[in-house]
C-alpha cells in the first residue's frame, strides 16, 4: 500500500514530536516531571504491601518504596532531563518512561482517592 497523500516520506510520527516538545521543556519543568514520576512509584510500591506490618519488616518495605522512587528518578534524570549542557537524543526509553509514569500517576490518584471516599462512608 502507498503512503497517505498528507504525510511526507521520512516525516516525524506525532509520538516522536511529542517526546521532542518533552525534551524542549524548561529544565525545572522537567525535573518537576521526574520527581513526580518518583513519588507516584514510591508511592504505589508502598501500596503493594499489606498495611498490617507492625514489626522490623516496616522497615525493609519503606527502605524497598523509597529505593524504587530514587531508581525512577534516576532513570527519569538520564532520560528526560539530561546531564550538564549535553543535547538529549529522543529515546524509546523516554516514551515507556513518560507513559509508564503517568499511569502509575492516574493508579495512585484513583487509590487515594477511592481510599479517600471509602473512610467518609
Amino acid at each position: 500500500m502507498s503512503q497517505p497523500r498528507n504525510r511526507r516520506p521520512g516525516a516525524p510520527t506525532a509520538s516522536i514530536t511529542l517526546l521532542e516538545r518533552a525534551l524542549r521543556l524548561p529544565r525545572l519543568t522537567r525535573i518537576i516531571i521526574v520527581a513526580l514520576i518518583a513519588v507516584a512509584t514510591a508511592s504505589l510500591l508502598d501500596r503493594l504491601y499489606p498495611g498490617s506490618y507492625y514489626t522490623d519488616a516496616r522497615n525493609l518495605t519503606f527502605m524497598l518504596s523509597v529505593g524504587g522512587g530514587v531508581i525512577a528518578y534516576i532513570i527519569g534524570w538520564y532520560l528526560l532531563i539530561g546531564f550538564g549542557g549535553e543535547e538529549n537524543p529522543v529515546r524509546r526509553g523516554l516514551g515507556i518512561y513518560l507513559f509508564t509514569g503517568a499511569a502509575f500517576i492516574v493508579i495512585v490518584l484513583v487509590l487515594t482517592f477511592a481510599s479517600f471516599v471509602a473512610s467518609t462512608v
